[in-house]
């Protein structure tokens, strides 16, 4: 009798087998004829490693084995093993709700229906994303592919072409034929499921039909599980975590980045053609007010970022809404402020409450929060290199936060390809260096020292005003209204338009043209530092770019060096200096230049960073070595000895 029942199992899932080669078939059929003895090859040996790996990896097995023969390739190959794959799960979840409501299969089948219904929920909401927004996809899709060279971004635009057209053309397959095979191929495998619980029955291991189909179905909920923290791969393959994590958070970083950039770039325009908005600036000041209370992120910004780093300190997700809409609100009608501080906010928001979704532990929630940064800034920018290293290194002066790398590398450039898919041009700037030379290396390093003069000037000015306004004006409301009409008149005084908002123009002019006004640099320090102030949102790193492209570009010259180039090494040493980041910021020198000058950016970068002191625009950072001696900081070290 066992033998009978096993010989009957075997049969069975044979037939349940052909019935999937039917419905396959009907997939590739759509494009071309389907090598039918590949396919069951294929299959063949995909399920026998199926029953040695995890996540079905043996289907992979499968895609490659047939799709080395298909005129489509693998990529469609792996395309139609998907969808194949796809439309199994709705019938798992069904079959273990089907087994909850009968009551039978207890714990271990509640949690496997919970998991297949909201992985099936999931799944129907991403084929109606993919079929509505295939040709936006389409592109994120060709700007990632992109990135690698011509043999691996044929072969991903054929993956990624193939899997959203499969999903789209499901209307050509024919639906009734599709339904038959399904059922009769699913009715051959409960029958083989039953047959194999009679015959472990016989053998002296009483199971029932749920039980096979717990064994068989609910590993899938188990694998899954187990990526997360305290989950055996949570243990054993952290990196599969952080690539876990990098996706989601570049996606979203990337597809909210875009739309604030193109928010901020909009609103910029409207302002320029439309100059008495300036006018409504404490309004905008009182609706930012406004916002924040509402929100309860009263006081929140970019320092509470870093102290989640730190301290794990939570980031709330309502800062994203927040400081997106008071950036905006803040350009539109001219305060002096720049983007990138908003970025790293809500860059930071979003990756903390990414691992917070996915339940990661207090510690690994500050890395998430850290590549989120990364994910952020390389999203506005198109720096992806610097955003990363800038993102692990911008908390602890003096130390990288290195775990961070690799999954903040992938978030940051996921959303650079979100970015470049949406017409988001990178950053660059063409510029001219002189020949390295003695006489070149000490007119940078002069340059670097005063520099690190200006960057001190712009941090102090920022801090004491940023104590003062509050203890003069301790009411909110008048403090945004009584702000905003000071960089209102003071806008007026100096020159409208030039010193509002970003000034991304005047950067440009500073570098490529060479061209700047004596006094920018200083109007522009005392706008930003009036406009934070006084509550207005935003960030402080593009101001620092204006304040050491137009400083250099005005100085550079007095010492002999081309105005150009002086404003590209003021722009990042002044970067350096204020966010005392030295690594990044050399790196956001070769993105943004193409490696024009580097090593002489590089040692006026250097210079700056070593003469700029212990203080910067975020007031959380921790100091790990001091910057003139060989030896950890006083703070640092009573740290260690503890």
């Amino acid at each position: 009798m066992l033998a009978l029942f096993l010989l009957l199992a075997l049969l069975l899932v044979l037939v349940g087998h052909a019935f999937r080669l039917l419905r396959w078939e009907q997939f590739i059929r759509i494009y071309e004829r389907p090598p039918r003895g590949q396919m069951l090859r294929g299959m063949a040996g995909g399920y026998a490693l199926n029953f040695v790996l995890p996540f079905h990896l043996g289907d992979a097995f499968r895609a490659v084995y047939t799709g080395r023969r298909m005129k489509s390739g693998i990529g469609f190959a792996l395309a139609t093993v998907i969808m194949d794959r796809f439309l199994d799960v709705w019938f798992v979840a069904f079959g273990f709700i089907a087994f909850r409501l009968l009551g039978l299969g207890g714990a271990p089948v509640d949690g496997a229906a919970r998991y297949y219904l909201v992985f099936s929920l999931l799944l129907v909401l991403g084929l109606v994303l993919v079929v509505a927004l295939r040709d936006f996809l389409k592109k994120i899709c060709l700007a990632f592919c992109g990135l690698f060279n011509d043999t691996l971004k044929l072969d991903g635009m054929m993956f990624f072409w193939s899997l959203i057209n499969t999903f789209k053309d499901l209307g050509r397959v024919k639906i009734g034929r599709l339904v038959v095979n399904t059922l009769l191929m699913w009715a051959a495998y409960l029958g083989s499921y039953t047959a194999l619980a009679a015959a472990l029955t016989v053998a002296g291991e009483p199971m029932q039909l749920v039980d096979v189909f717990g064994l068989l179905f609910g590993r899938n909920a188990a694998d899954f599980a187990a990526l997360l923290p305290g989950g055996a791969l949570g243990t054993a393959a952290p990196a599969a975590r952080w690539l876990l994590l990098a996706v989601p958070t570049g996606l979203v970083c990337g597809a909210v980045g875009t739309a604030f950039h193109l928010a901020v770039e909009h609103v910029t325009e409207w302002r320029g053609e439309h100059v008495w908005l300036l006018w409504l600036l404490p309004l905008a000041g009182l609706a930012i007010v406004a916002l924040y209370k509402l929100t309860g992120c009263e006081g929140m910004g970019t320092n509470n970022v870093i102290r989640a780093v730190h301290s794990g300190e939570s980031v709330s997700p309502l800062l994203v809404p927040a400081i997106f809409l008071g950036t905006v609100l803040t350009h539109l009608c001219g305060g002096s402020a720049g983007r990138e501080g908003a970025a790293l906010q809500m860059g930071g928001s979003i990756g903390y409450n990414i691992a917070r979704l996915f339940r990661f532990s207090d510690h690994d929630r500050r890395t998430a929060t850290a590549c989120g940064m990364a994910a952020f800034f390389s999203a506005l920018f198109g720096t992806p290199l610097a955003a990363t290293l800038f993102g692990i290194m911008v908390e602890d002066v003096g130390l990288a936060f290195s775990v961070a790398f690799v999954p903040g590398f992938a978030a940051a450039l996921i959303a650079y390809g979100v970015s470049l898919a949406c017409g988001i041009s990178p950053t660059h700037f063409e510029l001219t260096a002189p020949a390295l030379s003695i006489d070149s290396t000490l007119l940078v390093a002069v340059l670097g020292v005063a520099c690190a003069l200006v960057a001190r000037a712009f941090c102090w000015l920022l801090h004491t005003m940023e104590h003062e306004m509050p203890r003069r004006l301790p009411n909110p409301w008048v403090r945004a209204v009584v702000g905003g009409a000071a960089v209102v008149a003071l806008s007026y005084l100096m020159g409208v338009g030039r010193y509002n908002g970003a000034g991304m123009g005047v950067i440009t002019a500073a570098v490529e043209q060479g061209q700047a006004l004596p006094w920018d640099f200083i109007c522009k320090i005392l706008l930003t530092a009036l406009t934070l102030s006084a509550g207005f949102k935003g960030g402080e790193v593009v101001p620092s770019f204006y304040i050491g492209a137009t400083f250099g570009c005005v100085f550079g010259p007095l010492l002999g060096l081309p105005a150009g180039f002086a404003a590209a090494v003021g722009l990042i040493s002044v970067f350096c200096g204020a966010t005392n980041t030295l690594i990044p910021s050399i790196l956001l020198a070769y993105e943004l230049f193409g490696g024009v000058g580097l090593e002489l950016i590089a040692l006026g970068c250097g210079v700056c960073y070593m003469l700029s002191g212990t203080h910067g625009l975020y007031s959380s950072q921790l100091f790990v070595t001091e910057k003139l001696l060989s030896e950890y900081t006083e703070s640092w070290g009573k740290r260690l000895h503890h």
